[in-house]
């Protein structure tokens, strides 16, 4: 059951629902101890557990049971990859159907010498994507050095003209590299797709390779490279190497993330078209991100100071983190309007070691207000 678990990725409750399903074909016992709990006798006509005993036993509160709920319904990967099977009519409501385990996974968890192969059908069946598709959405403006969006456009310039260019993307998090990947996307319309490399299970290459394989053209960005191009990679080198010449004949661009340039040794990064280091945004360029992060229609107080919120030595990601939380805060005050306050109280929740900076001497808010409202 924990290898079934480590290759399908299963959650704890789906895990915990094959298990429940499993334990009347251990012993009878459980099958009238469910009798009991669902009908209050047991000597019940059935001995399975319904979905509602499911919920019931697995989950502590309303939220894990609003969670919990997709996850063993008839579209969720349980009944749709065939481990589960409904034991009762459709005449009923979810809440009421009794849950059977298939028997082929029962003979399998409770053979004394299971056959490792049929553990690797439902690994096939079960694999579920690891590429993220990313919505379209409007963005901002780029705040990056001139240097580096002068190598993102080279880059869209390659992907236009029909090359299939593999670039390194090198910088700390939330210093744009995601960001820079819309822009990209956007600007040489390809849809893009996300992979994290982190997520990746062992024992899921195979599968990974082969969706990837098929991908039609996009924009593949690869996020923590280092698990594949590192020191120790998770992927045997010769085979990384046959997937990155497949990429360079598969039409899009392919991007490769890393939070430490570091942790890709020069003979892999040679190996591709570039490398773009994205550097720690200046001062100015962090009072243009705050800037950038609040709607156009908020209010804000002049004692709002950007030149103050500049000196925080935040990242971009950093910076709009902290920004959607002073926002929520700015839009429960009557009127909403954001203050300091917001923005000290949003701070202290997502960076508890930064202190308040200092005002600048003869700093003006550099944003006009809106008109409130009456």
């Amino acid at each position: 059951l924990p290898q079934l678990r480590d290759q399908l990725q299963l959650s704890g409750f789906e895990k915990n629902v094959i298990l429940m399903a499993l334990a009347p074909e251990i012993n009878h016992r459980f099958g009238r101890l469910y009798g009991y709990l669902q009908y209050q006798h047991d000597e019940s006509d059935w001995d399975l557990p319904t979905v509602d005993l499911c919920l019931r036993l697995l989950c502590r509160n309303d939220q894990e049971w609003r969670q919990a709920r997709p996850l063993i319904a008839p579209s969720g990967r349980l009944v749709s990859l065939g481990l589960v099977e409904w034991a009762s009519s459709d005449d009923t409501t979810l809440l009421s159907r009794h849950l059977r385990l298939n028997a082929d996974l029962t003979a399998y968890l409770l053979s004394e010498n299971p056959d490792p192969s049929v553990l690797s059908t439902w690994t096939r069946q079960g694999w579920q994507p690891r590429l993220t598709p990313l919505m379209p959405r409007e963005e901002p403006p780029l705040v990056l050095p001139p240097a580096v969006m002068a190598q993102l456009e080279t880059v869209a310039a390659l992907a236009q003209s029909g090359a299939h260019p593999l670039v390194l993307l090198a910088g700390p998090a939330g210093t744009g590299k995601t960001r820079a990947a819309r822009h990209l996307a956007a600007g040489i319309q390809l849809p893009l797709v996300v992979l994290d490399l982190a997520a990746v299970a062992p024992g899921q290459t195979e599968p990974l390779l082969e969706e990837l394989a098929a991908l039609p053209p996009t924009l593949l960005l690869v996020q923590t490279a280092q698990h594949w191009l590192g020191r120790s990679p998770g992927l045997e080198p010769a085979l990384v190497q046959q997937w990155l010449h497949q990429r360079r004949h598969q039409p899009g661009l392919t991007l490769f993330t890393t939070n430490h340039l570091h942790t890709i040794p020069p003979s892999w990064r040679q190996g591709l078209d570039g490398v773009i280091e994205f550097p720690w945004p200046t001062a100015k360029a962090r009072q243009t991100l705050w800037q950038q992060a609040f709607p156009p229609d908020l209010p804000i107080a002049p004692t709002v100071r950007w030149p103050q919120l500049a000196k925080l030595p935040l990242s971009g990601g950093e910076i709009r983190t902290v920004a959607q939380t002073a926002i929520a805060l700015a839009q429960q005050s009557d009127p909403p309007r954001l203050s300091p306050d917001h923005l000290r109280r949003a701070l202290a929740l997502h960076q508890p070691h930064r202190s308040w900076p200092a005002a600048s001497p003869g700093s003006k808010q550099a944003k006009p207000q809106p008109k409130e409202r009456p």
